[in-house]
């Protein structure tokens, strides 16, 4: 990581530095080590003295490491110097080389040497195959899609991995054995018109491959270490919000084929992607003390953040009032017929917006909730909760963005003038 360490911490010969890192919520300090297999392992903390402890762990592991390495012969010494000139020599690191051949005496099972090996290689014409096997970015993009159009991910998820991995195989024309994080950068770095997140997208898909290579055996680990890439910096984005008034306006102008995907986004904060996942079994229409108009069942399965939050990313939202009335007219009495059949959903919002005379604004439901929700309870980790994501992500972007008593407006909006004429306040605080 460049830059000037915040701190160090050291044990006897052995340096651990610990760089303080400003982010879009704040700042983090950040603990950077080598790993024997090559690369490096970062690990992030939001409290210094906990990152101060780890590198304390990470200083005391190195030095024990280290002892072991100062009891080999002079023999020994030599040997490890000349593997490493040789290993420098041909382009690669000293760690690469070392897993390379353990690998292929693994595949050999001590049948022959490595060198017999080669030769028996080269004099059959396969050297063409075995040189990181001579896969094309091209055939490695159709690979990687196929696997993960069977793996189940979303059709929106493979149409933007397609579109950004197709230019890649379009634009680079090699085997995937000559990628290196610095020609992925510059590649992505000379797409013209993206901004800093649109190029992160990219480099993120492309990174996604280069991880999927090396598991097939196409990319030896430390030949392309994609954690050494730097990434372009974001900078925050302004929240933008509704108000009760304009939402009040895009209800009035709504009609069933989009009603339910604007009260969802508007009183649940769901993600488009979410809602769409959603089905009428999700909606458990019993109350509770909490939440006496019942909740809305956001399943792990549809959850943005599922891989990532493993066991915790299954959410329960409590219905207000009025939510409860607008999806009570719209019921489907098939549990499995999803709630929003609509393809383009946003769309067609956007078109109703117009016809409102509000201005559209993007994720504008989801900002709103998050905002008009947080004035209200002033508890970032309920919100968060309810959101799927992080109370410092919700803190950072919800925060004083508006104030109680238009939450309170936000959320006495009626589903329709001609439906509920009155709600009352629906969201407890």
């Amino acid at each position: 990581m460049a830059g000037k360490a915040h701190f160090t911490e050291r044990n006897g010969p052995v340096s651990v530095p610990i760089y303080r890192q400003p982010t879009r919520t704040g700042v983090v300090f950040v603990v950077s080590k080598a790993l024997p297999q090559g690369g490096r392992e970062r690990k992030s903390f939001a409290d210094f003295e906990a990152a101060k402890a780890h590198a304390k762990r990470v200083a005391r592991t190195i030095l024990e490491r280290g002892s072991a390495v100062s009891t080999l012969s002079d023999d020994e010494t030599s040997a490890l110097a000349l593997l490493r000139s040789t290993a420098t020599a041909r382009g690669v690191t000293l760690r690469a080389a070392i897993l390379d051949a353990e690998a292929a005496m693994a595949v050999l099972g001590g049948q022959t040497t490595l060198r017999a090996a080669a030769e028996a290689v080269v004099a059959a014409g396969a050297r063409e195959t075995l040189s990181g096997h001579r896969v094309s970015v091209a055939e490695a993009v159709g690979e990687f899609l196929r696997d993960k159009e069977t793996s189940g991910r979303s059709s929106r998820h493979l149409r933007d991995l397609s579109s950004r991995l197709s230019r890649l195989a379009r634009e680079y024309v090699g085997s995937v054995s000559t990628l290196t994080p610095t020609m992925i950068r510059q590649w992505v770095g000379g797409i013209p018109g993206l901004g800093p997140r649109s190029r992160n997208n990219f480099l993120s898909a492309v990174c996604s491959l280069v991880s999927y290579c090396v598991r097939r055996g196409w990319l030896v680990p430390d030949q392309c270490d994609t954690s050494r890439i730097d990434r372009w910096t974001t900078a925050p984005g302004e929240i933008e919000v509704f108000t009760p008034e304009e939402l009040r306006l895009l209800l009035r102008h709504a009609d069933d084929r989009i009603l339910a995907w604007i009260v969802l986004g508007a009183w649940t904060g769901l993600r488009a992607a979410e809602i769409a996942r959603l089905r009428w079994k999700d909606i458990r229409w019993e109350g509770e003390a909490d939440a006496q108009w019942g909740y809305v069942e956001v399943p792990a399965g549809a959850s943005k953040n599922a891989a990532k939050l493993r066991g915790r990313a299954r959410r329960l939202i409590p219905m207000t009032k009025a939510l409860r009335v607008a999806l009570i007219r719209l019921r489907s009495q098939d549990p499995m017929e999803r709630i929003v059949a609509y393809k383009w959903p946003n769309r067609l919002a956007a078109m109703v917006a117009r016809k409102a005379g509000v201005e559209w604004k993007a994720n504008g439901l989801r900002h709103s909730f998050g905002s008009y929700r947080l004035a209200l309870t002033q508890n970032e980790n309920q919100v968060a909760m309810e959101m799927g994501n992080s109370p410092q992500v919700i803190f950072a972007h919800y925060r004083r963005v508006v104030n109680k008593v238009s939450a309170t407006g936000w959320f006495d909006v009626p589903p329709s003038d001609r439906e509920c004429p009155t709600v009352g306040s629906t969201v407890e605080a």
